[in-house]
């Protein structure tokens, strides 16, 4: 498989499930994908096949490796709780320092009834369309007033 550092070699990605209370192994699996956003939903598929299926609001904790919108939505479908810190969140919990930037992305809240996000400068930001790339659907949101914002960065 391609590794990180975009190299072919022979790896493998081991993927095991875990019962947080008893410790007990629920599902595995071997692939040769490269990352993990696309194991989370077998994952949970392989350990409702072994233990029945998980109960609304079940617990799941996964490492930012899992961290896409697909997952998130699908376990939001499937009724179960997520915790999957993004990247930023991840190196943070490993005490890694990052830069203080008030205007990074997790600061921006989302307005599911308006389909909008605001800013932390409390301005709102407006679908504009979407596009594709790399394969993922991308949406576009524009603010009236970035352009004047007191607090931007160039």
């Amino acid at each position: 498989m391609e590794n990180k550092k975009k190299r072919n070699e022979l790896s493998y990605n081991p993927q095991i499930t875990v019962d947080h209370d008893s410790g007990i192994i629920v599902a595995n699996d071997v692939t040769q994908d490269c990352t993990d956003h696309n194991q989370l939903q077998p994952q949970i598929e392989m350990t409702e096949e072994n233990v029945d299926k998980l109960p609304e609001g079940t617990k799941i904790g996964v490492d930012n490796g899992y961290f896409t919108g697909s997952n998130l939505r699908y376990l939001e479908k499937m009724g179960l709780n997520g915790y999957i810190p993004d990247a930023n969140l991840a190196k943070e919990m490993k005490g890694k320092k990052q830069k203080n930037n008030p205007y990074s992305k997790n600061k921006f809240e989302y307005d599911e009834k308006r389909d909008c996000f605001i800013c932390p400068n409390e301005e709102v930001l407006i679908k504009k369309g979407e596009y594709e790339y790399n394969g993922k659907i991308q949406y576009k949101y524009y603010g009236a007033n970035c352009g004047e914002c007191p607090f931007r960065v160039d």
